[in-house]
């Protein structure tokens, strides 16, 4: 396991790598608080070196405009780039941009934010993230009522004939991991449980089982 939380001018970025190395993650500041979003591609770049450069390098881009910086983070090395459906960026433009590049586009939605909203994107896109606390910080409870969003987004999914990745993000530990999978996530991702765990190993090992 490999991670990293530091302070850059007021912002925390977070890169997680697990034990197997089949899973890298780069979450790129707050909502709406992103001070000298300029510098972000080079730290992404600079983490996507150390966790042993980068196949399967996820960027979450938690920010008003992510189109404006696609093509930064893009060259920085990402492999699928994630971004809010709530942010100011245009969904079929932004995907466009991130696509029309030869990586993958993922959505993100906030607990507000009504599923269905996603559903006319499906088939551009490889994934759906859906945010299960509201996004700022960790060790945030579960938000259980999210579920249906869940069932409901894998039955569209489903009706589509589609292979989209449905990945949960929020209060995800050996217990609410199973209501998720239940529900039909397939993509799991968790901070506060894993790094809290004496064995961070079988803490994974569990939410894969």
């Amino acid at each position: 396991m490999i991670s990293s939380k530091g302070k850059v001018r007021g912002l925390v970025t977070v890169t997680v790598r697990d034990c197997n190395g089949n899973v890298k993650y780069y979450k790129n500041g707050f909502w709406r608080r992103v001070l000298r979003l300029p510098e972000k591609p080079m730290i992404f770049k600079h983490h996507n070196t150390i966790t042993n450069q980068g196949d399967g390098m996820i960027a979450d881009l938690m920010i008003s405009n992510p189109i404006d910086y696609v093509d930064a983070f893009i060259k920085a090395g990402a492999d699928l780039i994630s971004f809010h459906v709530e942010s100011n960026s245009d969904i079929s433009e932004t995907i466009e941009k991130i696509t029309s590049a030869g990586k993958k586009a993922a959505l993100v939605v906030k607990p507000k934010t009504s599923v269905d909203v996603v559903f006319p994107y499906l088939k551009d896109i490889s994934m759906v993230l859906i945010m299960t606390v509201e996004p700022g910080f960790g060790g945030q409870s579960f938000m259980e009522p999210m579920i249906p969003k869940i069932t409901e987004l894998r039955q569209e999914i489903e009706k589509q004939g589609l292979q989209v990745d449905i990945q949960v993000d929020g209060g995800v530990d050996n217990e609410t991991a199973v209501l998720c999978k239940n529900a039909g996530a397939n993509v799991l991702v968790a901070g506060s449980y894993i790094f809290k765990s004496p064995d961070t190993k079988e803490a994974i090992d569990i939410l894969k089982s």
